[in-house]
């Protein structure tokens, strides 16, 4: 009799086990899904977050085409893109306090510069650009104003970018003079 109760005793482990195999691997492959959820939900922020940089990136090619077209017409009415709470702080040099500019002053000091200009070339060079997410871009680049291959002037641009109501416009701009 102890024989027979040592099998049915084997039975019941070896039942156990097979189950407890049976839901470790339901677990694991409910794991797995979620593991896959996951990466799937990544790689689609990823591929939503590229196209929006690609996005941007042509948007703010048509903003520096906009600006040759300035430089050349003396028309800014199309780089005119800055929010209503819009301002520049523009730093000199050394240690000097930077100079701060409201939107409706930067436009006239803007259309003034253009018409000074005018002729000139405007250069975007070592443009670097970065989203905080869907709707925030920084973009950093050293601005170049050259006529008859003579620079002009030489500044380190910041410009903050917000996207408004499904159009980009510029939030701030830091201007240094080198």
């Amino acid at each position: 009799m102890s024989g027979l109760k040592n099998r049915l005793d084997g039975l019941r482990v070896t039942g156990f086990r097979e189950i407890g195999l049976i839901i470790g691997y339901k677990i694991a492959l409910v794991l797995y899904s979620i593991f896959l959820s996951i990466i799937f939900i990544f790689e689609s922020e990823v591929g939503m977050m590229e196209k929006l940089l690609d996005d941007f990136t042509s948007m703010h090619n048509e903003f520096i085409n906009d600006w040759a077209n300035a430089m050349s017409t003396g028309d800014t009415t199309s780089i005119e893109r800055m929010a209503a709470d819009y301002y520049v702080a523009f730093f000199k040099s050394g240690n000097e306090k930077p100079l701060y500019f409201t939107r409706e002053e930067a436009i006239s000091g803007m259309k003034q510069s253009v018409t000074h200009f005018l002729g000139a070339e405007k250069k975007f060079e070592n443009r670097v650009i970065r989203l905080r997410d869907e709707g925030n871009a920084v973009v950093f680049y050293e601005q170049l104003i050259v006529r008859d291959e003579k620079v002009l002037a030489r500044l380190f641009t910041i410009e903050n970018w917000n996207l408004d109501n499904g159009r980009w416009v510029v939030k701030r701009k830091i201007e240094e003079a080198i």
